[in-house]
């Protein structure tokens, strides 16, 4: 976890939220590391990089917890190019497609309306399980389609024209931003779709995400009740 004892806050940063960008804003806030590696020893954001961990301490109990977030198709598809592909950019859109559908199915095993990890994930490499929110609560969320709106919306986030200055200048020269042919509405097929969905079903309805936003094709209503109702069997 991350956490700044002054403004009593504790961070959440899941892989490929846009965390890093939003680590260099958070460092003129007196905001800390806290890492097993570290035996949990409170590192300075100037001189350490944020932690991606969710462990709680129950020491923090009555702070506030703020998370990024990101669309769950779109997160599991940046997930997909930055840690598993040998090429993270791919031109044809009919090989990626096929290639990211086959991956999802290998990586996301379902069960009737049930769906979990593949074994291949563990504590070090689990992207996902510890990132459903499913019991998590959250006081503030930071959305990356909303990255600036969000940031400023938080309490101890200066309001002074220069913060907001230094804000924009980081995010317009945000180096984290990955160029990509395709955006992840090219990437899924509705059973591909379906998988994250069921997996991720919580931070849908939790942060307020289309659950039909996985294609660019205006779908029918019957489509969309066929998506949500039926299962995989």
């Amino acid at each position: 976890m991350n956490i700044s004892l002054e403004n009593r806050v504790i961070w959440l940063a899941p892989e490929r939220t846009g965390s890093s960008i939003t680590k260099k804003i958070f460092e003129n806030y007196n905001f800390f590391s806290v890492t097993k590696k570290n035996d949990y020893k409170l590192l300075d954001f100037r001189q350490t990089v944020h932690s991606h961990e969710n462990k709680l301490s129950e020491q923090y109990s009555n702070f506030n917890i703020i998370t990024n977030i990101r669309n769950p198709y779109d997160r599991v598809f940046a997930c997909y190019q930055k840690f598993y592909l040998e090429k993270p950019i791919l031109r044809n859109i009919k090989d990626f497609k096929e290639k990211f559908s086959i991956w999802v199915a290998e990586n996301f095993w379902s069960l009737g309306f049930y769906v979990f990890l593949s074994p291949r994930y563990d504590d070090v490499n689990n992207f996902f399980q510890k990132w459903t929110f499913e019991k998590q609560d959250v006081d503030y969320f930071i959305k990356m389609e909303n990255l600036k709106e969000d940031l400023i919306k938080l309490p101890f986030i200066s309001k002074e024209e220069g913060e907001i200055e230094r804000i924009n200048d980081l995010l317009k020269d945000n180096s984290f931003k990955n160029e990509r042919y395709h955006s992840f509405q090219d990437a899924y097929d509705v059973k591909s779709a379906k998988l994250v969905y069921e997996f991720f079903k919580p931070c849908f309805y939790k942060f307020d995400y289309d659950p039909f936003s996985f294609t660019k094709e205006l779908l029918s209503d019957g489509d969309k009740i066929s998506f949500i109702h039926n299962t995989f069997d």
